[in-house]
């Protein structure tokens, strides 16, 4: 039901604004709009920020209601806790905040190169471009699954990094290995 939904909710989308949803937008137009304010002539040389308006749209809206929305239904279900390192993470991997941060940077880095080096947002790729069948779209689809499966194969399966694992197959800044007697 959620995927019915979901696909008139992208079929709404194109006919009222004549734009797939996508996240990164709003992002896009923060940026313009910040450039605008503070720093005008280059705004107003730079093709990109044309393209973009220095304008609130629908979708920082949008993105605002999913932030909000997906905060008050986890405080409603009782669901809602604030933690930095989540429970497998530190059951693998310890209770280091600057370890999880690191793999977290590397991880959404990762991901966003992948994105534009597809030509298109993370969002937008799997979103829009799955559902106007583009090619490209479905190969990065294709690349976050198998990324995710092979990371949680060397991270959890492996235990490549383990807090007291000796011999780390990856570079970890983070890694300090086991005092020896």
């Amino acid at each position: 039901m959620a995927g019915v939904s979901f696909a008139l909710v992208e079929i709404l989308s194109f006919l009222i604004s004549k734009t797939p949803l996508g996240a990164s937008r709003a992002y896009v137009e923060t940026a313009s709009i910040i450039t605008s304010v503070f720093f005008k002539d280059h705004a107003a040389v730079v093709e990109y920020y044309t393209q973009y308006q220095p304008q609130i749209s629908w979708t920082a809206v949008l993105l605002a209601g999913v932030v909000t929305g997906s905060f008050i239904s986890s405080r409603l279900s009782g669901d809602f806790h604030l933690r930095s390192v989540p429970t497998l993470w530190k059951s693998f991997f310890g209770q280091s905040r600057a370890k999880r941060l690191f793999w977290t940077f590397v991880g959404g880095f990762l991901v966003a190169l992948g994105g534009r080096l597809g030509q298109g947002c993370i969002s937008g790729q799997v979103i829009a471009g799955v559902t106007q069948l583009g090619v490209g779209a479905f190969v990065f689809l294709q690349a976050i699954v198998t990324g995710g499966i092979l990371t949680a194969i060397v991270f959890y399966r492996f235990n490549v990094f383990k807090k007291n694992h000796r011999q780390p197959v990856l570079y970890d800044p983070f890694f300090q290995p086991a005092n020896k007697p």
